[in-house]
């Protein structure tokens, strides 16, 4: 062979070498792009997620603000928590009396009460 053929054939076997590790290395690249496409999507799910999950919360804590506002709430609170009463009202506590228990003073407690409470 002469020595261009020699030559040439270096230039082709050198050109196909650095175009296959082009090819390899774009196909790499590419994957790798790929995988962090799919984890992105998928934290985008999950965050989209987590918005309607917090959109609902806020619509439920903003009907029960509108609720806290209404009038019948502020009454109710008023009674409930501050023991506040419309004018002309009167307010009737109803007192339930437990019956106490009897408990035994020293005076009339024996030796053998205490000697058995001892060896329980």
């Amino acid at each position: 062979m002469s020595r261009r053929k020699k030559q040439n054939t270096f230039t082709k076997l050198l050109t196909f070498l650095i175009l296959s590790l082009l090819v390899v290395f774009l196909l790499l690249s590419n994957l790798r792009i790929y995988r962090q496409r799919r984890q992105h999507l998928s934290i985008i799910d999950q965050l989209e997620e987590k918005e309607k999950e917090l959109l609902q919360e806020k619509e439920k804590f903003e009907k029960k603000l509108e609720q806290v506002h209404s009038e019948e709430s502020l009454e109710r609170i008023a009674r409930e928590q501050l023991n506040l009463i419309r004018p002309g009202e009167r307010v009737v506590v109803i007192k339930i009396e437990e019956p106490e228990k009897e408990v035994a003073t020293e005076e009339e407690s024996s030796f053998w009460d205490f000697d058995w409470l001892f060896f329980r």
